[in-house]
């Protein structure tokens, strides 16, 4: 046996540019936390003073996310980083939304989870000090909504 048998199928992969690579460790990150949605409460570090007073004490009601519910979630947040709030409204207030949020629960955790996603994308950009772009975010979103889709598949 060679020593290098353990690393063979490292030393074979391909070079990956680093926005590339960022891409994918977030849109990981996030489907992760899709994955584990709602938390426990203890997990949750309320920075958005409104978002604690609407959700703090709350979060076990919220309903565990399926994939059409995080299609959706990931329509909303695309439109939102497209500064897209006409459609965003016109999508919200003419129902069409209510196909993937079947309770008034997934409605509040859409609410939740809208903004929580968009200012995760955009702090992870800062973080990365001008290494994304917005439309590195974009393809972030669209990562996250075909992995969970996947996972889920993989799952039942």
């Amino acid at each position: 046996m060679f020593w290098w048998k353990p690393y063979e199928a490292l030393m074979e992969t391909k070079p990956v540019a680093g926005d590339v690579a960022i891409v994918d460790l977030v849109a990981r990150e996030l489907v992760e936390v899709l994955e584990a949605f709602p938390p426990a409460e203890t997990d949750v570090d309320w920075t958005d003073e409104r978002l604690a007073a609407r959700y703090r004490g709350r979060l076990h009601t919220l309903p565990r996310l399926d994939s059409s519910f995080v299609r959706l979630l990931c329509r909303v947040v695309r439109l939102d980083l497209e500064h897209e709030t006409e459609q965003i409204d016109w999508l919200l207030r003419n129902d069409h939304h209510k196909g993937a949020c079947l309770t008034t629960a997934h409605e509040q955790a859409l609410q939740l989870l809208w903004p929580v996603v968009v200012e995760h994308l955009y702090q992870r950009k800062d973080d990365c000090r001008g290494i994304l772009k917005r439309a590195h975010l974009l393809q972030i979103v669209d990562k996250v909504a075909e992995r969970f889709g996947r996972r889920a598949l993989l799952q039942t």
